[in-house]
């Protein structure tokens, strides 16, 4: 999937200056410029010189320690840890982009019946406070948002972690069983 328009902000400096971008495809991007007329679109914190300074030497510094491959090479190492977690009972679906992973929690594959809230929440603290991984969630999905330091064998760890209590939610009856 290729947008036609993205936004973004916090990635490009990393957090310690505000700074965002609304980034746009060529051919969308030409219908705004090369018409007759200007597209005004100035606002009050635009091009600040500290905060592009920032951004343009945090773009440089992901370049250089190849971050996108280390994003791309942990979400390999996640999707082939959850491969075995795709075929249980309350998983309707495992998406991966670069290191960010999402599991969407059901009561049902068939159905794809979205596993309650308070459950799929129960399926975070569960892993927590057996495994001490921490996810977070958005309602139903589970999801996994790791540093880029993340190494293989911590993937590894996390991923064993997150089919074990998977393994153990019976979604149609509400609970996680015991180990």
């Amino acid at each position: 999937m290729r947008p036609d328009i993205m936004v973004t902000a916090k990635g490009i400096t990393s957090g310690y200056v505000p700074l965002g971008a609304v980034l746009l495809r060529e051919e969308i991007a030409s219908v705004l410029t090369d018409g007759e007329g200007s597209f005004f679109h100035g606002y009050t914190y635009s091009g600040h010189p500290v905060g592009c300074a920032v951004g343009l030497a945090n773009l440089d510094l992901m370049e250089q320690e190849g971050l996108l491959s280390q994003s791309l090479a942990i979400g390999d190492w996640f999707r082939a840890g959850l491969a075995p977690a795709s075929s249980l009972p309350a998983v309707g679906d495992i998406r991966v982009a670069g290191a960010t992973v999402g599991i969407e929690l059901v009561t049902d594959q068939e159905t794809r019946e979205p596993l309650s809230p308070d459950l799929a929440l129960a399926v975070a603290d569960e892993l927590y406070d057996t495994h001490g991984v921490i996810t977070r969630n958005y309602a139903h999905v589970l999801v996994l948002s790791p540093p880029l330091v993340l190494t293989e064998q911590e993937t590894d760890r996390a991923t064993s972690a997150i089919v074990d209590v998977l393994g153990r939610l019976d979604a149609k009856a509400g609970k996680i069983n015991p180990r």
